[in-house]
């Protein structure tokens, strides 16, 4: 499972890469910030849990079939490639000679906010 998680986060975010290292310039298409969107969504989904089913409470006699919790390995399997991703964006967005242009200034921007909102929150939805 972990070498699934680090092939994907590098793939997808290997625009990232070269410019934490050598603080070249980063240039992110519209394909690749919106993958990268979507990687973030899932890996946000498994930290947090998925959002329960209001009704649950109330009818507790028939069950709700949805997604299967993904397993403990795998939730902090995600908390950690965010907390990395995090790091690489940090690095670029803080580094002056690391070129960015502007739409994808924005989007890491973004990413990086979600991401520390996703880290900093304080409980799981689906555990008690």
């Amino acid at each position: 499972m972990a070498e699934v998680f680090r092939a994907l986060t590098d793939g997808i975010w290997s625009e990232c890469t070269p410019a934490v290292d050598k603080g070249g310039s980063v240039a992110c298409s519209t394909i690749r910030r919106n993958l990268q969107r979507e990687h973030l969504k899932k890996l946000s989904s498994m930290v947090l849990g998925n959002r329960r089913n209001p009704y649950e409470d109330l009818f507790g006699f028939i069950f709700f079939y949805g997604t299967p919790e993904p397993p403990a390995d795998a939730k902090s399997l995600a908390r950690l490639h965010m907390e990395e991703i995090g790091d690489r964006l940090g690095k670029i967005l803080d580094r002056e000679d690391c070129k960015v242009d502007d739409t994808t200034r924005a989007h890491l921007k973004e990413c990086r906010t979600r991401i520390t909102k996703v880290l900093d929150a304080s409980l799981d939805l689906n555990e008690p």
